[in-house]
């Protein structure tokens, strides 16, 4: 007759001296959320922040690190867009700038070539009669028509080059000095300063807008 063998005492968990195996602790509520607003935060600050915003709603009645993680979140989100912003005005819109200011400087060039000439030929020819003591016409129009062609020059050399602007500037300042002189009967020196600058101004012109062409 075979003996059974004896059953193992079993041990009470509450008994003093039980051992129990240890239970991994639970990641907090929303940390899930708070974490992917950190990420998208670097990533796409904007929906970064409105996740984290998000997240912070629904961490208020939890608290703890939930909620500190949405506050984080927050923070760089807000921090990279402040950036992003830096880096557009600092980049972008000199660029931008630049841009726009080649195509006025084009539109000038192709505007003085398909056009402009008359503004410029005309009142040189009359000037340089006056530079020799003689006269193009009746003072009072050729006063007129000096003071007309200057506006016509000043009306497109506002989108000129720096340096084409600057020059013709000059020129319709003395187009106008010359118009005041023909006017006073003495216009020898005024008609000479004149073709000089307006000399200048073309030679600019040639200078700046040959990239351009």
């Amino acid at each position: 007759m075979t003996t059974p063998e004896p059953t193992p005492p079993v041990t009470d968990p509450a008994a003093p001296g039980a051992t129990t195996a240890p239970v991994p602790a639970a990641p907090p509520v929303g940390s899930g959320l708070s974490i992917a607003g950190i990420v998208l935060a670097v990533l796409l600050p904007l929906i970064g922040l409105i996740v984290s915003i998000v997240a912070l709603v629904r961490a208020k009645a939890v608290g703890g690190t939930p909620r500190l993680l949405a506050v984080i979140g927050i923070a760089i989100a807000v921090l990279v867009m402040i950036i992003q912003a830096v880096i557009a005005i600092l980049v972008i819109v000199p660029l931008f700038t630049a841009a726009q200011q080649q195509a006025l400087s084009a539109k000038f060039c192709a505007d003085v070539a398909n056009g402009g000439q008359e503004l410029i030929s005309e009142p040189v020819q009359l000037a340089a009669a006056y530079a020799v003591g003689g006269a193009a016409g009746e003072p009072a129009d050729d006063a007129a028509l000096l003071r007309e062609r200057a506006d016509g020059l000043d009306a497109l050399t506002g989108a000129a080059p720096e340096g084409s602007r600057a020059a013709f500037d000059t020129a319709t300042a003395d187009a106008r000095t010359l118009a005041d002189a023909i006017e006073q009967g003495d216009a020898s020196a005024a008609a000479s300063a004149y073709v000089a600058s307006m000399t200048t101004a073309v030679e600019t012109y040639d200078t700046d807008c040959r990239p351009v062409g």
